[in-house]
């Protein structure tokens, strides 16, 4: 069950929210449970998990500069994710019956 989550979150196309990492999070859990496997090396670090700036509207000519704004939420590089998904997929690929290194 959890590679086939793996499958649908490999192909993410909205920005990677907090939710996603999380979700992905649990599937690298389910799989080392489910194999007896360190997998941890495929998670994202939560160091990497960033706020994003809020745009900022035209300023009117005259007034002072805005401070920057950001997000609540914070998110994780895309390229980061799939960086992670994809070496997740393919020691599962090499592996396929959960066998330990």
């Amino acid at each position: 069950m959890a590679v086939a989550q793996l499958s649908f979150r490999s192909h993410v196309r909205t920005p990677i929210t907090q939710a996603i990492v999380d979700e992905y999070q649990w599937i690298i859990k389910a799989l080392e449970e489910a194999t007896g496997e360190y997998l941890q090396q495929f998670s994202i670090p939560p160091a990497s998990m960033e706020a994003r700036p809020i745009p900022e509207l035209r300023r009117a000519r005259g007034f002072a500069a805005l401070v920057p704004q950001f997000t609540e939420e914070k998110y994780c590089d895309k390229e980061l994710f799939q960086t992670k998904i994809g070496g997740l997929w393919e020691h599962i690929e090499k592996h396929p019956r959960g066998t330990k290194q």
